[in-house]
């Protein structure tokens, strides 16, 4: 009899150990902070902060509304490129899935939100794929790139969107201008301009933040 209650113990407590050591090793983030392409963050006793920036352009970071940031120029620059918009979002929900077209379509819509208003199939109809799926490496993530084209009787759109992310961060990067090869080069080119700065520290420091 007190065997089998050994028995029984040992199967809690050991048949349910690795299960318990990912979920104590995951942490459980927080965001806490939230300025232009930047983030901090909370992760059980850790802070960590995200700075995406184009160094050596004249573009910098302006946020349009809480998960959405555009890299804006000065006046007089930039007049002939792509806009240049982004989110940062969680890393799993990319690094978890197919990673192809349809994941990328189906986040950017999400982000942009045409899920929200449920025009996500109208948009689908017009919002066409015009080159071929690609790895790219965006501000040292690995990730993807697609190419679209929306055409309808009102206007026509190119854009070029790009997902990245390791297991602490997600990005997704959108270039949009009226001809599709000048918005791909752009978006090509400027993969060696983006840099993600990374910063760690004590929580019991977020006391001495303004």
């Amino acid at each position: 009899m007190k065997s089998g209650v050994l028995s029984t113990l040992a199967v809690l407590l050991f048949g349910f150990a690795p299960a318990h050591a990912e979920r104590v090793a995951k942490p459980v983030c927080k965001i806490i902070r939230i300025a232009e392409a930047a983030f901090l963050q909370q992760c059980d006793r850790q802070l960590r902060s995200f700075a995406l920036s184009m160094p050596g352009t004249e573009r910098t970071a302006a946020r349009e509304h809480t998960n959405k940031f555009k890299f804006t120029c000065r006046p007089g620059f930039c007049q002939d490129e792509p806009e240049v918009t982004g989110w940062f979002v969680n890393p799993e929900i990319w690094k978890l899935g197919k990673q192809d077209e349809p994941a990328i379509f189906d986040l950017f819509a999400d982000l942009v939100g045409w899920k929200l208003l449920r025009s996500e199939q109208h948009f689908r109809s017009i919002f066409k794929p015009s080159c071929k799926l690609s790895g790219v490496r965006l501000a040292g993530l690995p990730g993807q790139m697609i190419c679209y084209e929306m055409k309808s009787a009102d206007a026509a759109l190119s854009t070029v969107v790009m997902v990245a992310a390791d297991d602490e961060v997600g990005l997704v990067l959108s270039f949009t201008g009226p001809e599709l090869r000048k918005v791909q080069d752009y978006a090509v080119s400027s993969l060696g301009w983006f840099s993600l700065e990374r910063g760690r520290g004590d929580a019991t420091l977020e006391r001495w933040l303004p």
